[in-house]
């Protein structure tokens, strides 16, 4: 295990077995992402969500071995998870009707192709060095649905800032050596929306008190 670890934590960025690996953590750069809000409303999510996408904080931790990428997804939402195969074809259950995922992987991208019955996801991955020597992992979103024949691009670059959580790393070796992959996880839009809530209305009482926090009756 220990053995295991050391593989994919030192794999990341990298571009071992003729593939790229992605293994790492790796830190939204919001600042130089594109806005998800077109994305968001483009799925269905009302305003509110679509506005609450915008401020997330997003860390990924992913893990990537010969036959699969595990990628855990943490904002302050919480944590939504997915596990791939890197060979074939990887089908995701869903209440909104079930995803048929394909990865296809090269010395320089990873294409991993999303189909539902509503559309289609392409998120094309690459990672690059910039001229300060960290390595950035880039994702471009194109987005088709039905109802909305346009493709809807997003770019989104996130910084590697360490190694994967070692959890990740375990139950991700664990599920390979099993066979059994883990189910995949979301973040429902209500979950989203009522975050959006909460936020706006702390907002909006810390700015009737002056920024100051509420006096407690003694």
């Amino acid at each position: 295990m220990a053995a295991a670890r050391r593989r994919a934590n030192g794999a990341a960025g990298s571009r071992s077995g003729n593939v790229l690996n992605l293994t790492g953590q790796w830190q939204l750069n919001k600042e130089k992402s594109s806005s998800m809000y077109p994305h968001m409303k483009a799925m269905g999510c009302d305003e509110i969500a679509a506005l609450a996408s915008e401020k997330l904080e997003i860390i990924l931790n992913i893990v990537q071995t010969d036959t699969a990428i595990t990628v855990w997804q943490k904002s302050q939402l919480g944590i939504t998870k997915r596990m791939l195969r890197l060979q074939g074809e990887t089908i995701e259950n869903s209440e909104h009707g079930d995803r048929r995922i394909n990865t296809n992987l090269s010395l320089t991208e990873m294409i991993v192709d999303t189909k539902f019955k509503q559309g289609r996801l392409v998120d094309h991955r690459t990672a690059k060095r910039e001229t300060d020597g960290s390595l950035v992992l880039c994702t471009q979103l194109t987005l088709t649905m039905k109802d909305h024949p346009e493709p809807i691009k997003t770019m989104r670059y996130f910084v590697k800032v360490g190694d994967p959580d070692p959890t990740v790393v375990s139950i991700h070796n664990q599920a390979v050596a099993s066979g059994v992959f883990l189910p995949a996880t979301t973040i429902s839009a209500s979950t989203i929306r009522n975050e959006a809530k909460l936020a706006a209305q702390a907002a909006t009482a810390d700015e009737e008190n002056g920024g100051k926090p509420p006096r407690v009756p003694t």
